[in-house]
């Protein structure tokens, strides 16, 4: 029985076995699963523990988002959304 947690695989190899004979379907992704809290403490430290060096010095920064982070164009759809309701 197909486990439900990766439907859109087990749809995808239904529809390739109709068609293909004689082989081997797998799912090569590596599924993390995350409940709220871990999420939310991931971003919490991602945005509030940012280390910045300059020069010879590592700083903490203190104020905004770390740009060029991979959330930091997110965050600012995320703001700007709320900004625009």
């Amino acid at each position: 029985v197909p486990s439900t947690r990766y439907t859109q695989f087990v749809s995808d190899a239904l529809q390739l076995a109709e068609v293909k004979r004689n082989c081997i379907f797998t799912d090569l992704v590596e599924y993390n699963y995350f409940s709220r809290d871990e999420a939310l403490s991931a971003l919490k430290d991602h945005v509030k523990q940012n280390i910045v060096k300059l020069g010879p010095s590592y700083l903490m920064q203190t104020q905004g988002i770390p740009q060029g982070s991979v959330l930091s164009s997110l965050l600012c759809c995320c703001i700007y959304g709320h900004l625009e309701n």
